[in-house]
């Protein structure tokens, strides 16, 4: 007896949440606006089912991109260990614990490869530490340091670039360790694009710029541990990494996540290094490697593993820098006006920024009811039985469309549980960022904490 059995394929499921959602915004389109005599109350109706609109097509474009994912596997692994070349492994370190990169460094230095002579690794600290150089000194590494940080992480990325040759680049944040196959089954893929192309001309070469594997973590995420949910919910980050990357690698535009990541060194000449300009280095770099020609990878397989953020002010901090970061993107690089990028690259941007903007959504879907109740008016004109009957069938084939979607990582619940705890901290500094007031310092992240406090309400 077979188990998992699925009665519907993936188009039949977004069929029937396509024909819901459609239903049910039919049905406030035509009998749920409030009439136009009741200004306050017919500003604040449409503006609803504007949100609920900008929802429905969201889950379309999403919808549309997830079900054209297929993985790439594995290229085969070359005999000749002459084909594999030189590699540089940039660890890139700021402030943490020296533990926390003995850690790494230990697994760097344990990654497999034909000639190990051609692996160097390299500690670039950005806090110009005595103990940190000791470190990298004693473990038989490489160290780079600077006299500033300027340009941040990516100056500091850059300076290592400028004392390097290999042509390939790996970079790994300070708390990830990377599996011990990890050079072994990425490296391939870029043996196997050079011998594509050797023999073609230029213009019909199809050149590997960077390959990003999975951000995945050997803690517990806050709303796992915290809420004792380790084995029913999926690392907040996994959805995004082993799922969203890979679809995107269909229409060349796999967002650089800055750690876990190989990158060609010809395609960082091509863009100037690593982008200086904005404090999400990685996002504008993979954006300005795509745009110059050449190809993005995202495989789902995890081949190194990190520390998630372990107490909420260090997650808010983490995705303010993240929010704001992608944000100031949008006048920094031309994105939308521009030939440089396919209309499907251009679609495939927009909903990984626009996700930054979802805590404005979660605000009036909050503020509105409330606004409606305090002044006893109704900004959406109907009994609550006839809008349950609407509600209820989309809300079930929506939630069901996601988890096929997602391989049951992710799920309506969930997401929205996860997005409405973030929201109120997010709003001001993304609203901030969009009107133009950037961000021009940030704080690393805290990694290594250590708390005695399981559950928590907070």
């Amino acid at each position: 007896m077979k188990k998992n059995k699925k009665w519907f394929s993936l188009s039949s499921v977004y069929q029937i949440a396509l024909f819901f959602s459609s239903l049910y915004i039919l049905w406030r389109v035509l009998f749920t606006i409030p009439s136009v005599s009741q200004p306050l109350t017919f500003a604040l109706g449409i503006l609803l089912l504007g949100i609920e609109l900008v929802g429905l097509i969201e889950f379309m474009v999403n919808f549309k991109i997830m079900s054209n994912k297929k993985n790439y596997p594995l290229p085969s692994i070359p005999e000749d260990p002459a084909l594999f070349p030189d590699v540089d492994v940039f660890i890139a370190t700021y402030n943490e614990d020296e533990r926390l990169l003995y850690k790494t460094i230990s697994g760097c230095k344990r990654m497999l490869y034909p000639d190990k002579s051609k692996v160097h690794i390299y500690l670039c600290d950005d806090g110009r530490r005595v103990t940190a150089k000791e470190l990298a000194e004693s473990m038989g590494i490489g160290y780079f340091t600077r006299d500033n940080n300027e340009g941040a992480k990516a100056g500091n990325l850059n300076n290592a670039l400028r004392q390097t040759s290999s042509p390939i680049i790996v970079t790994f944040d300070a708390d990830m360790i990377p599996h011990s196959s990890f050079l072994m089954k990425t490296v391939p893929y870029f043996i196997d694009a050079k011998l594509r192309n050797e023999g073609k001309d230029k213009s019909e070469q199809i050149p590997l710029g960077f390959l990003q594997t999975p951000q995945t973590f050997y803690n517990w995420d806050l709303f796992q541990y915290h809420l004792y949910a380790e084995q029913d919910v999926a690392n907040e980050q996994d959805y995004f990494y082993r799922e969203i990357e890979v679809a995107k690698t269909n229409s060349n535009s796999v967002i650089y996540g800055g750690s876990n990541t190989l990158i060609t060194r010809e395609a960082l000449d091509s863009v100037g290094g690593f982008y200086t300009k904005a404090i999400t280095e990685d996002f504008a770099t993979g954006l300005l490697i795509e745009r110059n020609g050449f190809v993005s990878l995202a495989i789902s397989e995890p081949l190194a593993s990190g520390l998630a953020p372990e107490d909420l002010p260090s997650l808010i901090q983490q995705r303010i820098r993240w929010g704001r970061g992608v944000v100031n993107v949008l006048y920094q690089i031309n994105l939308f006006f521009t030939s440089r990028f396919s209309f499907v690259q251009k679609i495939n941007y927009w909903t990984s920024i626009q996700y930054w903007f979802s805590p404005f959504s979660r605000f009036f879907y909050i503020l509105i009811p409330i606004i409606s109740g305090l002044l006893d008016i109704s900004v959406v004109r109907t009994p609550l039985w006839v809008a349950l009957l609407f509600w209820i069938p989309m809300y079930v084939a929506d939630s069901w469309a996601i988890r096929r979607l997602s391989s049951n990582i992710r799920t309506s619940l969930w997401t929205n549980l996860y997005e409405t705890i973030m929201f109120p901290f997010l709003i001001g500094p993304i609203f901030l960022e969009f009107i133009g007031i950037s961000l021009k310092k940030f704080k690393v992240t805290k990694k290594g904490i250590e708390s005695a406090e399981h559950f928590q309400w907070k």
